[in-house]
């Protein structure tokens, strides 16, 4: 099992009115990879609404939709054409629509 580094880690809450547990979230973050056997090189994971998630995927997929998780690869951004393998471990951004989340939560329960 791979062990995942909270400095690796960034959380950025910027929802208006939504906010959630940093210490919760890095737990649960810390179990996903430890379960998958990942390693964390540096995450950042963005806690927003649909304005900015919408933008983004507006703007990189050329989806006009709101989505609850948008996800980018670091590694695809430095220009490498490699898969990422678990040796390389995960390197990346990942946006969360705090608002599309709440709406859709009981389809996932």
């Amino acid at each position: 099992m791979h062990e995942a580094y909270p400095e690796s880690l960034s959380i950025e809450q910027d929802h208006p009115s939504r906010q959630l547990d940093d210490a919760a979230l890095r737990q649960i973050i810390r179990h996903v990879l430890a379960a998958e056997g990942a390693t964390l090189v540096h995450l950042s994971v963005v806690l927003t609404g649909h304005e900015t998630v919408r933008r983004l995927n507006r703007s990189y997929l050329d989806h006009d939709y709101d989505t609850d998780v948008l996800s980018f690869s670091l590694r695809e951004a430095s220009g490498s054409d490699a898969p990422e393998s678990e040796e390389e471990g995960v390197e990346g951004e990942v946006y969360v629509d705090l608002d599309t989340a709440a709406e859709r939560h009981e389809e996932f329960d």
